[in-house]
Protein backbone atom coordinates (compact mmCIF):
# COMPACT_ATOMS: atom_id res chain seq x y z
CA UNK A 1 0.00 0.00 0.00
CA UNK A 2 2.90 2.44 1.18
CA UNK A 3 4.62 1.78 -2.70
CA UNK A 4 1.50 2.95 -4.73
CA UNK A 5 0.36 6.02 -2.17
CA UNK A 6 4.47 7.09 -3.17
CA UNK A 7 4.59 6.26 -6.58
CA UNK A 8 1.33 8.13 -7.21
CA UNK A 9 1.85 11.13 -4.33
CA UNK A 10 3.27 13.23 -7.07
CA UNK A 11 1.92 12.91 -10.11
CA UNK A 12 -1.16 14.42 -11.62
CA UNK A 13 -3.36 11.70 -12.10
CA UNK A 14 -5.19 11.68 -8.16
CA UNK A 15 -3.46 14.71 -6.80
CA UNK A 16 -3.17 13.35 -3.40
CA UNK A 17 -2.27 16.44 -0.60
CA UNK A 18 -0.79 14.66 1.99
CA UNK A 19 -0.09 10.94 3.08
CA UNK A 20 -0.04 9.84 6.72
CA UNK A 21 0.62 6.19 7.38
CA UNK A 22 0.13 5.08 11.44
CA UNK A 23 0.83 2.04 13.09
CA UNK A 24 -0.04 -1.27 11.53
CA UNK A 25 -2.38 -1.11 7.64
CA UNK A 26 -3.67 2.20 8.86
CA UNK A 27 -3.55 5.57 6.66
CA UNK A 28 -4.48 8.76 5.89
CA UNK A 29 -4.88 10.89 2.68
CA UNK A 30 -5.66 13.94 1.99
CA UNK A 31 -6.52 16.04 -1.10
CA UNK A 32 -6.17 19.56 -1.62
CA UNK A 33 -9.57 18.86 -3.75
CA UNK A 34 -12.74 17.23 -2.21
CA UNK A 35 -13.57 16.47 -6.11
CA UNK A 36 -10.54 13.82 -6.52
CA UNK A 37 -12.01 11.71 -3.20
CA UNK A 38 -13.90 9.25 -4.83
CA UNK A 39 -11.91 8.76 -7.69
CA UNK A 40 -8.55 8.16 -5.03
CA UNK A 41 -10.98 5.70 -2.83
CA UNK A 42 -11.97 4.10 -5.67
CA UNK A 43 -8.12 3.58 -7.55
CA UNK A 44 -6.96 2.48 -3.98
CA UNK A 45 -9.40 0.16 -3.84
CA UNK A 46 -8.90 -1.53 -7.34
CA UNK A 47 -5.52 -1.31 -7.05
CA UNK A 48 -5.61 -3.63 -3.45
CA UNK A 49 -8.66 -6.19 -5.50
CA UNK A 50 -6.12 -6.54 -8.73
CA UNK A 51 -3.13 -7.15 -6.45
CA UNK A 52 -3.85 -10.67 -5.81
CA UNK A 53 -2.08 -14.27 -6.63
CA UNK A 54 -2.38 -14.78 -10.69
CA UNK A 55 -4.47 -17.98 -9.98
CA UNK A 56 -7.25 -16.13 -7.71
CA UNK A 57 -9.76 -14.60 -9.76
CA UNK A 58 -11.60 -12.28 -6.67
CA UNK A 59 -8.80 -10.76 -5.79
CA UNK A 60 -7.21 -11.04 -1.87
CA UNK A 61 -7.01 -7.30 -0.70
CA UNK A 62 -8.99 -4.82 0.33
CA UNK A 63 -9.26 -1.77 2.48
CA UNK A 64 -12.11 -0.31 4.47
CA UNK A 65 -12.18 3.66 4.18
CA UNK A 66 -13.99 6.26 5.07
CA UNK A 67 -14.19 9.30 3.16
CA UNK A 68 -14.73 13.03 4.84
CA UNK A 69 -15.37 16.50 3.79
CA UNK A 70 -15.60 18.92 6.48
CA UNK A 71 -16.87 22.57 6.62
CA UNK A 72 -14.02 25.82 7.34
CA UNK A 73 -13.26 26.54 10.42
CA UNK A 74 -14.34 30.76 10.33
CA UNK A 75 -11.06 30.89 13.17
CA UNK A 76 -8.87 29.71 10.59
CA UNK A 77 -7.20 32.14 8.17
CA UNK A 78 -5.10 29.91 6.13
CA UNK A 79 -8.17 28.13 4.50
CA UNK A 80 -9.55 29.77 1.10
CA UNK A 81 -12.33 27.53 0.19
CA UNK A 82 -14.89 26.78 2.03
CA UNK A 83 -14.04 22.92 3.10
CA UNK A 84 -11.13 22.35 5.61
CA UNK A 85 -10.62 18.90 5.45
CA UNK A 86 -10.92 15.92 2.55
CA UNK A 87 -9.28 13.17 3.45
CA UNK A 88 -9.39 9.16 3.50
CA UNK A 89 -9.04 7.36 6.36
CA UNK A 90 -8.34 3.78 6.72
CA UNK A 91 -7.86 1.40 9.80
CA UNK A 92 -9.16 -2.17 11.28
CA UNK A 93 -10.80 -0.51 13.38
CA UNK A 94 -12.71 1.77 11.55
CA UNK A 95 -16.39 2.58 13.33
CA UNK A 96 -18.52 1.47 10.14
CA UNK A 97 -22.15 0.97 10.60
CA UNK A 98 -21.99 -2.43 8.59
CA UNK A 99 -19.70 -4.76 9.11
CA UNK A 100 -19.51 -5.84 5.42
CA UNK A 101 -19.51 -2.12 4.44
CA UNK A 102 -15.70 -1.18 3.07
CA UNK A 103 -16.54 2.54 2.37
CA UNK A 104 -18.09 5.17 4.40
CA UNK A 105 -18.98 8.62 3.99
CA UNK A 106 -18.97 11.17 6.58
CA UNK A 107 -19.35 15.04 6.75
CA UNK A 108 -20.14 17.95 8.84
CA UNK A 109 -22.17 19.38 5.86
CA UNK A 110 -26.08 18.16 6.25
CA UNK A 111 -26.21 18.39 2.49
CA UNK A 112 -23.43 16.30 1.27
CA UNK A 113 -23.77 13.43 3.89
CA UNK A 114 -27.61 13.38 2.69
CA UNK A 115 -26.33 13.10 -1.07
CA UNK A 116 -23.44 10.80 -0.60
CA UNK A 117 -23.69 8.29 2.14
CA UNK A 118 -26.76 6.16 0.04
CA UNK A 119 -24.35 6.12 -2.88
CA UNK A 120 -21.35 5.26 -1.13
CA UNK A 121 -22.81 2.26 -0.01
CA UNK A 122 -23.94 1.13 -4.11
CA UNK A 123 -20.25 2.13 -5.31
CA UNK A 124 -19.18 0.13 -2.30
CA UNK A 125 -21.33 -2.97 -3.09
CA UNK A 126 -20.57 -2.46 -6.55
CA UNK A 127 -16.66 -2.10 -6.00
CA UNK A 128 -16.88 -5.12 -3.77
CA UNK A 129 -18.74 -7.25 -6.79
CA UNK A 130 -15.63 -6.55 -9.55
CA UNK A 131 -13.16 -9.66 -10.41
CA UNK A 132 -9.32 -9.39 -10.31
CA UNK A 133 -9.46 -8.32 -14.26
CA UNK A 134 -12.53 -5.90 -13.77
CA UNK A 135 -10.46 -4.15 -10.82
CA UNK A 136 -7.27 -3.90 -13.08
CA UNK A 137 -9.33 -2.26 -16.20
CA UNK A 138 -11.10 0.28 -13.92
CA UNK A 139 -7.84 1.26 -11.33
CA UNK A 140 -6.10 2.38 -15.16
CA UNK A 141 -9.17 4.13 -16.19
CA UNK A 142 -9.59 6.02 -12.93
CA UNK A 143 -5.76 6.56 -13.09
CA UNK A 144 -5.73 7.88 -16.45
CA UNK A 145 -8.91 9.08 -17.35
CA UNK A 146 -7.86 10.37 -20.85
CA UNK A 147 -6.43 6.66 -21.52
CA UNK A 148 -7.93 4.99 -24.25
CA UNK A 149 -9.05 1.48 -24.61
CA UNK A 150 -5.83 0.54 -26.72
CA UNK A 151 -3.91 1.96 -24.10
CA UNK A 152 -4.84 0.09 -21.33
CA UNK A 153 -5.29 -3.53 -23.22
CA UNK A 154 -0.97 -2.64 -23.88
CA UNK A 155 -0.65 -1.31 -20.61
CA UNK A 156 -2.29 -4.68 -18.99
CA UNK A 157 -1.43 -6.83 -21.98
CA UNK A 158 -5.04 -7.36 -22.75
CA UNK A 159 -6.69 -7.53 -26.45
CA UNK A 160 -8.82 -3.98 -26.70
CA UNK A 161 -11.81 -6.60 -26.89
CA UNK A 162 -11.26 -8.00 -23.79
CA UNK A 163 -10.82 -4.98 -22.15
CA UNK A 164 -14.09 -3.32 -23.89
CA UNK A 165 -15.89 -6.26 -22.97
CA UNK A 166 -14.88 -6.27 -19.53
CA UNK A 167 -16.05 -2.91 -18.89
CA UNK A 168 -19.31 -3.42 -20.38
CA UNK A 169 -20.12 -6.47 -18.17
CA UNK A 170 -20.49 -6.07 -14.55
CA UNK A 171 -20.56 -2.76 -13.15
CA UNK A 172 -17.20 -1.23 -14.68
CA UNK A 173 -19.00 1.37 -16.54
CA UNK A 174 -21.27 2.30 -13.56
CA UNK A 175 -19.03 3.21 -11.62
CA UNK A 176 -17.26 5.16 -14.14
CA UNK A 177 -20.49 7.12 -15.26
CA UNK A 178 -20.69 7.58 -11.08
CA UNK A 179 -17.41 9.29 -11.07
CA UNK A 180 -18.41 11.21 -13.83
CA UNK A 181 -21.68 12.29 -12.01
CA UNK A 182 -19.90 13.31 -8.68
CA UNK A 183 -17.07 15.45 -10.33
CA UNK A 184 -20.01 17.31 -12.60
CA UNK A 185 -22.41 17.68 -9.09
CA UNK A 186 -19.53 18.36 -6.62
CA UNK A 187 -18.36 20.74 -9.26
CA UNK A 188 -21.66 22.79 -9.67
CA UNK A 189 -23.14 22.36 -6.34
CA UNK A 190 -20.73 22.20 -3.33
CA UNK A 191 -17.23 23.71 -4.16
Amino acid sequence: MGVMVKNRKNDNGLRFADVDFFRGDSFQINSKDPINLFSIAVYIRDYLRSYSDKNDDKGMYDARLAISIDKVNKYRRDINSIFESAQIKSEKSLDLSENDEMMVFDSSLYDLKEIYSPSIILLDALLSMLSKPQSEILREIVYDRDASISEIAEKLGKSKQVVYKTIKRGSVDKIIKFLDAHLSLVGMRFF
